[in-house]
């Protein structure tokens, strides 16, 4: 039985809103952290690994408004998903 964290990802909308709910007004980076995280789960099985893609990504990035996005991605699945760092 997988636990209920390893199921999350075979649901990406479920995923994603946990990662970046949906607001009643959302920015374009708002929507393109959006994006990223919907990329970032797609490929991924569980919370663990989804981290270590992000922190992957985060460490050959140059752009610094997609370095700022995926330090937020970071931040918010250590807390969603209670996360070592």
């Amino acid at each position: 039985m997988s636990n209920s964290k390893n199921n999350l990802f075979s649901n990406p909308d479920l995923a994603v809103s946990l990662l970046v709910p949906n607001l009643e007004s959302e920015s374009v980076i708002y929507k393109y952290l959006k994006t990223l995280a919907r990329e970032f789960v797609l490929k991924c099985d569980n919370p663990a690994e989804f981290a270590r893609l992000v922190n992957a990504e985060l460490s050959r990035e140059t752009s610094k408004t997609r370095r700022e996005a995926l330090f937020q991605l970071r931040q918010r699945a250590i807390e969603v998903f209670a996360l070592d760092e």
